[in-house]
């Protein structure tokens, strides 16, 4: 599904921010990716999301060696990725049900398959009662449920989730994690970065742990 290797990150002439990464994910696994603020974590998720590219190394998505792919293939690659940002990114004058759907109008899926898989995510994340709802009034746990229904809908094959669960909110975090997990039993691979390494050893799921732009504890297992 997923694999690095030897991959590495500066920009310009600055220091490396990642160096000499190599692990592999499995389809269907779920990892914790945990480090320090400045560690690399959102650099290395851009690298895999395809926003960025490595300056050195080689990335493989879903067997497609992404070095050399063309401009319509690394397209192609990213619309089976989902990413999940901490501050959610919803737009304030869309309704629930709208923000949901931005990803399906922009791949111009059919305006009654946006509505079927929109109210299937929201029912799924028990939310469908606020699909006519603006952001403005939900609470936090309620527009992270949103921010993940927007990030499945066009179910991903690999979801990247970046710090979703520093918002202080343990019930949050809990609810994103059984969602997460159970996306896996779906066959999405799942790799979630947070801070809180404490919170991610609370769980089974493997962990990669970024020092200084370094994994410190070598390859994942798959």
């Amino acid at each position: 599904m997923v694999r690095l290797q030897n991959v590495a990150k500066r920009y310009g002439e600055g220091p490396e921010i990642l160096h000499d990464v190599s692990f592999a994910l499995a389809p269907g696994s779920f990892h914790f990716l945990t480090g320090a603020g400045g560690s690399g974590k959102t650099t290395l998720l851009n690298l895999i999301a395809l926003a960025e590219r490595a300056s050195a190394g080689a990335l493989t998505l879903f067997d497609v060696a992404t070095d050399g792919a063309s401009r319509a293939m690394r397209a192609q690659l990213r619309r089976r990725i989902g990413m999940l940002y901490q501050d959610c990114r919803l737009d304030g004058n869309l309704s629930v049900a709208d923000n949901v759907a931005l990803p399906l109008r922009i791949d111009g899926t059919p305006t009654q398959t946006q509505r079927d898989h929109v109210a299937a995510m929201l029912d799924w994340l028990g939310i469908s009662g606020k699909s006519a709802a603006l952001p403005a009034v939900l609470s936090d746990a309620e527009r992270q449920r949103v921010a993940l229904a927007r990030a499945i809908v066009r179910r991903p094959d690999l979801l990247l989730a970046d710090e979703p669960l520093v918002s202080g909110d343990e019930e949050v975090a809990l609810l994103l994690v059984d969602a997460f997990e159970r996306m896996t039993q779906l066959g999405t691979t799942v790799l979630v970065a947070t801070r809180d390494a404490g919170f991610a050893a609370r769980f089974l799921h493997p962990r990669l742990h970024l020092d200084g732009g370094a994994l410190s504890n070598g390859e994942a297992s798959s």
